[in-house]
């Protein structure tokens, strides 16, 4: 048993309760539920889930007290039906008044949804539904915030329905899909590279800022050598002197692709046909800002010096602060490295 912020986590163990040699479980089948059509479904009704994602079977909805005068639990029991991809479940408790409560990942404790089968399991202070509740609905759900720049961020629900008591409503079932959410959830805006996966693809420029051994390094390199299009970023301040703030840049990301994800960061992109070619930086013991130098991608793929512009300046930069340029001297610039910690203390390129 762990705790995790006042929620308790409960994870069910499975095997024989002798030494003997374990079986394979059989395998559970996928839970049937009904669909509703688009036109007719509820507004807050969930999307019919994508086939990548992981579902579950959710059952036994109920409360539980611990020991006697202890704050009832509230206990879902889950099995996983078909393995996927999940990585923000939201539990969804509606009470009969069809009031909802959302419990995030953090809630529910990040590895639950791991095993193949458990219980999900909250302190009411957590869930808010008092504990005088009988009636109750719950269902696992996730958001996807990919298209999240294009004015889209579905729902899918990815589990049954589970009801403790009688709600005296009908379940909150899932939708099909629209024709116009058809068409973009068959077109799913392209993902940049992983964090840090690709260590031998492309050479490093030297570093811009403040480079220490203990600030962490992230580094971004795409293994196709696919060409830096842009930055997604996030601001901030800092204080440099104490006393007096400044500002910084929080986080900072390359964009390989127009539709690239920016979850929720800001955004400084090329126009179409163009690329990062050059980065001016301006420093002050950490990056206070940067200016993108965009030169014109050729049909062979190679970058095109001559014909070039200079985006905004992204960040805040202070009287004093020291401007260098980081340039792929013609290369195609495939991705950035960063010394990350809090804020960006130092930028280079990765060139291919």
């Amino acid at each position: 048993m762990r705790k995790f912020l006042g929620l308790v986590v409960v994870a069910a163990v499975i095997g024989p309760a002798t030494a003997q040699k374990p079986k394979t479980p059989p395998a559970v089948p996928a839970v049937a539920e009904k669909v509703l059509d688009a036109a007719e479904a509820p507004a807050e009704a969930p999307l019919k889930p994508l086939k990548e994602l992981a579902k579950f079977k959710l059952s036994n909805v109920r409360l539980e007290v611990p020991a006697p005068g202890q704050q009832a639990l509230l206990k879902v029991r889950y099995e996983l039906t078909s393995a996927g991809d999940l990585p923000n479940p939201v539990l969804v408790l509606r009470t009969a008044d069809g009031k909802q409560r959302f419990i995030g990942a953090r809630l529910m404790g990040r590895d639950v949804l791991k095993d193949k089968s458990g219980d999900i399991t909250l302190g009411l202070g957590y869930a808010r539904i008092g504990e005088n509740t009988k009636e109750l609905e719950a269902y696992l759900t996730f958001s996807d915030r990919r298209w999240e720049d294009e004015e889209f961020r579905p729902t899918f629900k990815v589990s049954n329905s589970a009801v403790m008591g009688d709600l005296g409503r009908d379940l909150q079932y899932a939708r099909d899909w629209t024709a116009e959410e058809t068409k973009k959830l068959n077109d799913p805006p392209p993902t940049g590279p992983a964090l840090n996966a690709n260590g031998s693809v492309g050479k490093d420029t030297k570093f811009v800022g403040l480079v220490e051994k203990t600030t962490p390094s992230l580094r971004f390199a795409a293994p196709k050598k696919t060409p830096v299009v842009g930055f997604h970023y996030t601001l901030g301040t800092f204080e440099p002197v104490k006393g007096l703030k400044a500002g910084c840049i929080v986080h900072l990301n390359p964009s390989f692709d127009q539709r690239q994800p920016s979850y929720g960061q800001k955004r400084e992109m090329a126009k179409p046909g163009y690329a990062v070619g050059a980065v001016n930086v301006k420093t002050n013991s950490t990056v206070t800002a940067i200016q993108a130098v965009y030169m014109k991608i050729m049909p062979n793929g190679t970058i095109n010096t001559k014909d070039s512009y200079t985006g905004e300046w992204v960040g805040e930069a202070g009287p004093n602060d020291k401007e260098e340029t980081l340039s792929g001297n013609g290369r195609k610039v495939i991705g950035t490295h960063v010394r990350h910690f809090g804020r960006v203390y130092a930028l280079a390129l990765v060139l291919e």
